[in-house]
């Protein structure tokens, strides 16, 4: 295999090139220098009329890039619950706003952030949260699940209808269990993270709910080898308060988690677009390949803190991450079904 480097663009006179490991290092700028972009002022839109109509709300997670004018480009979703009309409004919000432009030693330039952006029907009491008939048909779903009947269940289910963002996160837990029962680790995960919401602190469910719900998701980040995501679910509990019993329990795989964050030492996880033409991931290394099994991957886009950059598949080709990017996340591109390996080294 022909083995390149991709430099990515460092916006601070950098050179951005595919190059060979016997060139320059780059120069190192100081990280305490750079400044993060921040809304200075929010585009306005209307709200979704399906939540007008249906009573429904949302949230919708965007990764963006922001220019040295302060202007959005390249918005993306990352997660998202509400449906199409929730994540329309969300990149038509984030490209009509106003940014102040992230900087390196005073001087603005291109850098990724991301941000949410919650959709909640106006007019609703601040205290009205959960339904009470909801508790019984959240109950119900659970005893079908325990009984083994499927049929029973898939019904529940389909009948547990959230009308706001606490509801749904009851529903999503739900469907944990569900999905823990019949389906797949990729299905339990995405109900997890649902539940979670994409929150640092419990707000849609109660402390303890919350907590707990993280303490399921990490040992499933860590075996399906989701390491950037279990170290960032590792900082939310911390913040949450551990117990010293998990503490102690997952303390080990976090730091092996970090060791191997910091050495050159390889590993490979399996990747599928499924129906999707689009596939994230948050990157733990800096050096990677792809080696596509089935199917084809077209583009491939990386939105770094600092740096931005975007090609063509190249599958000879094994990309370095340059500059002082604490985080950068993957987007690939291409033919729904595509199955492939990410190996991060």
């Amino acid at each position: 295999m022909r083995i390149a480097y991709a430099i990515l663009p460092v916006l601070c006179g950098l050179a951005a090139a595919v190059s060979t490991a016997e060139e320059t290092q780059p120069e190192v700028v100081p990280v305490a220098l750079y400044k993060s972009p921040k809304v200075i002022e929010w585009g306005r839109v209307p709200y979704p009329n399906v939540g007008l109509t249906g009573v429904h709300e949302g949230w919708v997670i965007v990764d963006l890039m922001v220019d040295p004018e302060g202007k959005p480009y390249e918005a993306t979703i990352v997660e998202s619950i509400g449906g199409p009309a929730f994540q329309n409004a969300a990149l038509t919000k984030i490209l009509k706003s106003r940014f102040e432009p992230a900087s390196l030693g005073g001087t603005p330039i291109h850098a990724g952030t991301t941000v949410k952006l919650y959709f909640q029907v106006p007019g609703i009491p601040q205290d009205f949260k959960i339904r009470d008939e909801y508790p019984i048909q959240f109950q119900e779903v659970f005893k079908a699940v325990e009984a083994g009947d499927r049929e029973r269940a898939d019904a529940k289910l389909a009948r547990l209808d959230a009308h706001n963002l606490y509801e749904d996160a009851y529903r999503a837990i739900a469907e944990f269990a569900y999905y823990l029962r019949w389906g797949t680790e990729a299905q339990q995960i995405h109900a997890l993270r649902r539940a979670i919401a994409g929150e640092k602190d419990a707000r849609f469910l109660p402390k303890s709910s919350f907590v707990k719900t993280l303490w399921t998701l990490l040992p499933l980040e860590i075996r399906t080898q989701d390491y950037a995501r279990a170290l960032q679910t590792w900082e939310t509990l911390s913040r949450a308060g551990m117990d010293q019993e998990n503490r102690a329990k997952w303390e080990q795989s976090i730091e092996e988690i970090r060791a191997l964050r910091d050495n050159d030492k390889a590993y490979t996880i399996p990747g599928e677009f499924a129906d999707r033409s689009s596939w994230h991931y948050e990157l733990l290394k800096r050096r990677f390949r792809i080696d596509v099994d089935s199917g084809s991957i077209a583009e491939v886009k990386l939105r770094c803190d600092q740096q931005y950059v975007f090609f063509r598949f190249d599958p000879t080709l094994q990309y370095t991450i340059s500059g002082n990017n604490d985080s950068c996340s993957l987007e690939l591109l291409g033919q729904p079904g595509t199955k492939f390996r990410l190996t991060q080294s």
